[in-house]
């Protein structure tokens, strides 16, 4: 704690550290206790770092945090970042330097403790230091969120190539696009579909005991994660998980649908990427002509014409690609899904069947042909 309080006025300028290494103190000394077996962090962390388990000072940095975010405003919750900045600066001298011994019931006591639960932390730069105490290649949150948004490539929508013909672009149009479907993710927080946007939560917290429950971390508040299910009609039920690898994101309509739905436009250019690719894997695409903004409008209503949720992956495999719409149109700022076209009504008109972005009640109009 005293190299703490050195190098924050060393390398931030901080006239007064103690106020940071107090508040820090007490933040691992009391709140990352669990069956009410507390253990003084202080020590434990940078005593694991030293004898060669950074990955348990890791995790016990990563409850910590999801501890203190119920408890402490945003002030302190700045101090706690600053003391994982520092130790990730310093795994390697602790490692080599510090002589702290570990007796093997206490590392016991401390794998006890954190196999009751896995904590997420969504804040990228805390990640990221926890990371780099760690010494692993592990995605942080954000980063194995993104990775699995790219994985949505498929033969109709090349996402692959799509990055490669935006990627030289000065706005750096592709993270804003993932970065936003991220962060709009809904977290459903009760069986009656009540959410909260991803962007919002600060961590998640995997209690791994019979119930295995997961947990939303928000500001002072602890939420239980509820699930959505294949079968529309079923009431959401909290999330039995107990790792991220069984949590995805859902698609509330299908991807394959709305990437087909631009495809039907003659002048879509994501038509041609996909049609030029198609005949000649190997054509680079500086050699395309290329609409960018046009693109990236389409892109956009790709991103727009659903909503996305987290949802257990056991229930995300089963449910069906097939949707109840043909195709989706913009109508003003709202899209309509298209159920029928060309249905022959009792006066003999021809009909489509729709419903809208906003009700799933289906409704009919006359066709335009008619």
């Amino acid at each position: 704690m005293k190299e703490f309080q050195d190098w924050l006025v060393a390398k931030k300028s901080i006239t007064k550290p103690d106020t940071y290494v107090s508040d820090v103190r007490t933040l691992l000394q009391g709140l990352a206790s669990v069956d009410k077996y507390e253990m003084d962090f202080t020590v434990y962390v940078p005593a694991l770092i030293a004898y060669g388990r950074a990955d348990l000072a890791k995790q016990v940095l990563a409850c910590v945090y999801a501890d203190a975010c119920l408890y402490c405003h945003s002030q302190k919750l700045s101090y706690f970042k600053r003391y994982c900045e520092f130790l990730a600066c310093k795994p390697t001298k602790i490692k080599t330097e510090i002589d702290i011994k570990l007796e093997e019931a206490e590392l016991k006591d401390i794998e006890r403790l954190l196999e009751k639960r896995q904590v997420w932390v969504c804040d990228n730069t805390i990640a990221r230091y926890l990371k780099r105490i760690a010494g692993d290649k592990k995605s942080t949150f954000e980063e194995l969120l993104n990775i699995r948004i790219y994985s949505w490539q498929r033969p109709v929508f090349p996402l692959d190539t799509i990055k490669k013909i935006l990627k030289d672009d000065k706005d750096d149009y592709m993270t804003t696009w993932v970065n936003e479907i991220r962060q709009q993710i809904k977290v459903y927080i009760s069986k009656e579909r009540d959410f909260i946007e991803l962007k919002k939560v600060r961590a998640f917290d995997f209690c791994r005991g019979k119930e295995k429950t997961l947990y939303a971390i928000i500001d002072n508040k602890k939420e239980i994660v509820y699930t959505p299910f294949a079968d529309d009609e079923k009431e959401f039920e909290p999330m039995r998980v107990t790792d991220l690898k069984d949590v995805s994101i859902d698609h509330d309509l299908p991807l394959d649908s709305i990437v087909k739905s631009i495809l039907r436009n003659k002048n879509s250019v994501l038509k041609k990427v996909v049609e030029e690719y198609a005949n000649d894997p190997k054509l680079e695409y500086g050699e395309m002509e290329i609409d960018k903004k046009a693109l990236k409008k389409e892109m956009d209503e790709i991103r727009q014409a659903t909503t996305y949720s987290l949802m257990e992956r056991c229930e995300n495999s089963r449910k069906s690609n097939n949707t109840n719409f043909l195709w989706f149109e913009k109508k003003g700022k709202n899209n309509i899904y298209i159920v029928a076209d060309n249905v022959i009504g009792n006066d003999g008109e021809t009909y489509r069947i729709y419903f809208t972005d906003k009700d799933r009640t289906k409704r009919m109009e006359l066709s335009a042909q008619s």
